[in-house]
């Protein structure tokens, strides 16, 4: 296993591994190819890879189609980025798996944006956030997000103050990666609602990020990012 620290956590879009060749041919006569086969990349808040999200698991490749550099698309919030490979006992592999577990790389970019704080979005990111994601949308297909956001002191929403209710519909060229709420309401609970009619195309919300002043309880500001299918 093989992991690097954000320091914090970080909106990412791309994952792209590099895998070690020492210079030969990449083929099936290469060594390296059986070594990579198998392998995982996960998105954790903590160093523990189950804790986190698998963005891939190599399954479908042979030493004849797997490819030296890998590019992951890999929408998600988090601060460590594991590199994970097993050769477990008791199972029996192929031979066109190594015999035993290697982090034979060369390099990994992580590419993506600082997430956005209140007021400080980082204009110097150029990184097109989630545009991989809006390829799943087909062209001309609408989708409602119809979500709102609640704030209350119990779990009822209805108890609370209605922060924002999103009534658009938006198409491939206009989703947004994300959308930033003012929020200016005392309480204790942050309450995400959506709801779907038959025959509504879904656009779903990956997470919620939530900004304000925790010794007075004020939310200032509700950050959503999206995840479409």
């Amino acid at each position: 296993m093989w992991r690097v620290d954000l320091l914090n956590t970080r909106r990412i879009e791309r994952i792209v591994v590099y895998s070690r060749t020492d210079n030969l041919e990449w083929d099936s006569t290469n060594e390296f190819t059986k070594k990579l086969r198998g392998f995982s990349f996960i998105v954790s808040n903590t160093t523990d890879p189950w804790d986190g999200v698998v963005c891939y698991h190599n399954t479908n490749t042979t030493i004849e189609t797997i490819p030296a550099v890998v590019d992951i698309p890999c929408s998600v919030v988090g601060r460590y980025v594991i590199y994970y490979n097993e050769r477990l006992t008791g199972i029996t592999y192929s031979n066109n798996h190594s015999q035993f577990a290697f982090a034979d790389l060369c390099e990994v970019e992580v590419l993506g944006c600082p997430i956005p704080i209140y007021g400080h979005e980082d204009s110097s990111c150029t990184v097109p956030c989630l545009k991989m994601c809006k390829n799943y949308v087909l062209n001309g297909t609408g989708a409602f997000s119809g979500f709102s956001v609640y704030i209350s002191n119990t779990v009822n929403r209805h108890d609370g103050s209605l922060c924002y209710r999103d009534g658009h519909l938006h198409y491939k060229p206009t989703l947004p990666d994300h959308v930033l709420i003012d929020c200016p309401y005392y309480g204790q609970y942050v309450i995400f609602y959506n709801e779907r009619l038959p025959g509504d195309v879904l656009v779903r919300w990956r997470t919620m990020n939530i900004a304000g002043c925790p010794a007075q309880r004020i939310v200032k500001n509700v950050i959503l990012e999206q995840d479409f299918v």
